[in-house]
C-alpha cells in the first residue's frame, strides 16, 4: 500500500481521494491519528530486545536479588569475630578491719564461633588493686595480668555444620530463587511484548484492509457511474455505491481507533516514557510465519520440565525444607557440651604483701542440660516436616500442570496453523468470487449491493486471515517459553551476547 506524509502522519493515498470526494467533506480520517514524532519502522527483534531492558528499567527486579546477597552475608556474619571490651571500677570498704579496697579491671575478648559449633575465645584481663588496712599484710598494691584460651564444643544438640550454616545455606537457596524469579519476570514480560506486537500488527492489517474496502467502494462507484453513463444500469446503482462508500469510512475511523490503542499498548511495554506512545507510530514491520510445525507433545512436555523457571523455584523450596527437616530433626536431641579453658596468670606485687607466685590453670568439664518438657523443637520439627510435604506436592503439580499444559499448547499450536491454511483459502476463493460478481454487475446481471456485499465478506475473510497469522505466531511463543527458550534468549540478552 502507498503511503503519503503529510503534517507528520502518514496517510494512504486512497483517502486523499475521500478528502476529495463531495461525499466526505473534509477528510475525517485522520482527524485524531496525527503522530508529533511520525512514524518508527520496528522488528519484532528490536521489540523483544527493547521490552526485556524496559523491564529491568521500570521495575525493581534487583531489590529481591539484593535482599537474598544481605541475608548470606548476614548469615556469614555469624562466623565473624567477635571482639568484646570490658572495664570496671570497683570499691570496697570494711569497717570491721578498717580496710579499704579499689579494684580497677579491664579485659579484652576474641571469640569466634564455627561452622561445627565450637567456639574458640581468647581473653586477657589486667587487674588492679590498692588496698588501705591497718594489717599490714593486707596492705599494699598489686597488679594481675591473665590469658584465658577457652574453647566449648557442642556434642549433640546446636552441634555440626547441617545447623549451624543453615542459615547461610537456605539464603543461597533463595538467592538463586530470587534470580529465577527475575528470569521468570523478564521472560512473561518477552511474551507480553511478542503478543501485543502481533495484535499491533493485526490493528495495521485491518486498517489496511478497511482502506482496501473504502477503495473497492470507489471503484464500484466509478464503474456504476460509468454504466449509468452507458444507459446500461439505473441510477439507484450509484446510490448504493455511495452508501457502501459511507459504511467504510466507519469501519476505517473504528480500525484507526483500534490502533491507537494497541499502539500504546506495544509502546508502553518496550519504552519507559510516559504518554510517548500518543506520539510515535509504531509500524511493525515484520511479517508472520507460515512454517508447519513439526513438534510433538512429548518433546514439548520433557523440554518444558526441564527448563522450567517455575518448576526449579518449587524444587529449590523443596531443597530448603528438606535440609530444615534435617536440622530440626538434630535440634530435638539434648545439649551435651564439652568445655575446655586454660589460663596463665602472672601477678605482680607490692613487697608487703603475701609473696603469690605466677600460675597456670586447665579446666575441663561437660554439661548436660536436657528439656524436662520438650516441646519446642519437636513442635518445630513437625512443622518443617509439614512444610517439606507441601513442597514436595506442588512440585509434583507443578510438573502435571506442565504435562497438561503442554499438551493443550501443541494442540492450540496444529489448531491454529489448519485455521490459518483454511483462512487462506477463503480468501482466494472469496476474492475469485469477488471477481466474478463484479463482472457479473458489468454485464447488468448483479446490483452494487451484490458486488459490495461481497467485497465485505472478503474484508471478513482477510480479517480472519490476519488473525489466525497473529494467533499462530503467539502459539509458537506461548511453546517457545514454555520449552525454555525464550529463557535463553533472555538470559544471552542480558550476558549481551545478543
Amino acid at each position: 500500500m502507498k503511503w503519503i506524509v503529510i503534517r507528520a502522519c502518514l496517510i494512504p493515498a486512497s483517502l486523499l481521494l475521500a478528502a476529495q470526494a463531495p461525499d466526505t467533506g473534509k477528510s475525517p480520517f485522520w482527524d485524531n491519528f496525527a503522530f508529533e514524532r511520525g512514524t518508527r519502522d520496528i522488528t519484532l527483534d528490536a521489540a523483544q530486545r527493547m521490552g526485556v531492558f524496559n523491564s529491568l528499567i521500570k521495575d525493581p527486579l534487583d531489590l529481591d536479588i539484593d535482599d537474598a546477597e544481605a541475608d548470606i552475608e548476614i548469615a556469614k556474619s555469624n562466623f565473624d569475630p567477635v571482639l568484646t571490651l570490658n572495664s570496671n571500677l570497683a570499691d570496697s570498704d570494711q569497717s570491721a578491719f578498717d580496710t579499704e579496697t579499689r579494684t580497677k579491671t579491664g579485659s579484652a575478648t576474641v571469640s569466634k564461633l564455627f561452622a561445627t559449633g565450637t567456639t574458640v575465645s581468647v581473653s586477657q584481663s589486667y587487674t588492679e588493686t590498692d588496698t588501705d588496712s591497718l594489717i599490714a599484710t593486707s596492705d599494699g598494691e598489686s597488679d594481675s595480668l591473665d590469658t584465658t584460651v577457652a574453647l566449648n564444643q557442642p556434642l549433640l544438640k546446636n552441634a555440626g555444620t547441617l545447623v549451624n550454616t543453615l542459615a547461610r545455606e537456605t539464603a543461597k537457596i533463595d538467592l538463586d530463587s530470587a534470580e529465577l524469579q527475575k528470569l521468570a519476570t523478564l521472560t512473561s514480560n518477552y511474551r507480553d511484548v511478542t503478543t501485543a506486537y502481533w495484535n499491533h500488527w493485526i490493528a495495521f492489517r485491518n486498517l489496511e484492509i478497511a482502506i482496501e474496502q473504502f477503495d473497492l467502494a470507489n471503484q464500484q462507484k466509478e464503474l456504476a457511474e460509468k454504466l449509468l453513463g452507458a444507459g446500461l444500469v439505473a441510477a439507484v446503482e450509484v446510490l448504493r455505491a455511495e452508501a457502501g462508500i459511507a459504511q467504510r469510512i466507519d469501519a476505517i475511523l473504528a480500525a484507526q481507533d483500534n490502533l491507537i490503542i494497541t499502539n500504546n499498548a506495544l509502546f508502553q511495554l518496550i519504552s519507559d516514557e510516559e504518554g510517548a506512545g500518543d506520539l510515535v507510530l509504531l509500524n511493525p514491520v515484520t511479517e508472520p510465519s507460515a512454517e508447519e510445525p513439526t513438534l510433538s507433545i512429548s518433546d514439548v512436555s520433557d523440554a518444558a520440565i526441564e527448563s522450567s523457571l517455575a518448576l526449579k523455584i518449587l524444587q529449590n523450596e523443596v531443597d530448603v525444607a528438606a535440609l530444615t527437616v534435617r536440622a530440626a530433626d538434630w535440634q530435638t536431641l539434648p545439649e551435651l557440651d564439652l568445655n575446655l579453658s586454660y589460663t596463665k596468670s602472672k601477678v605482680d606485687k607490692d613487697a608487703s604483701l603475701i609473696a603469690v607466685d605466677d600460675s597456670e590453670d586447665w579446666a575441663v568439664g561437660v554439661t548436660l542440660t536436657y528439656p524436662l518438657f520438650e516441646r519446642n523443637s519437636h513442635a518445630q520439627l513437625r512443622q518443617a516436616r509439614n512444610s517439606n510435604h507441601l513442597a514436595r506436592k506442588n512440585v509434583a503439580i507443578q510438573r502435571q500442570g506442565l504435562r497438561k499444559t503442554s499438551e493443550n499448547l501443541v494442540s492450540n499450536l496444529f489448531q491454529n496453523y489448519r485455521r490459518l491454511l483454511a483462512a487462506r483459502r477463503e480468501v482466494d476463493v472469496t476474492r475469485r468470487i469477488y471477481e466474478a460478481e463484479l463482472k457479473q454487475f458489468d454485464r447488468g446481471a448483479r446490483t452494487s449491493t451484490d458486488v459490495l456485499d461481497v467485497a465485505t465478506q472478503l474484508s471478513l475473510a482477510l480479517t480472519k486471515q490476519s488473525q489466525a497469522y497473529a494467533q499462530y505466531e503467539i502459539s509458537r511463543t506461548e511453546i517457545a517459553l514454555l520449552m525454555g527458550q525464550v529463557g535463553d534468549r533472555v538470559r544471552r540478552l542480558l550476558k549481551g551476547q545478543e
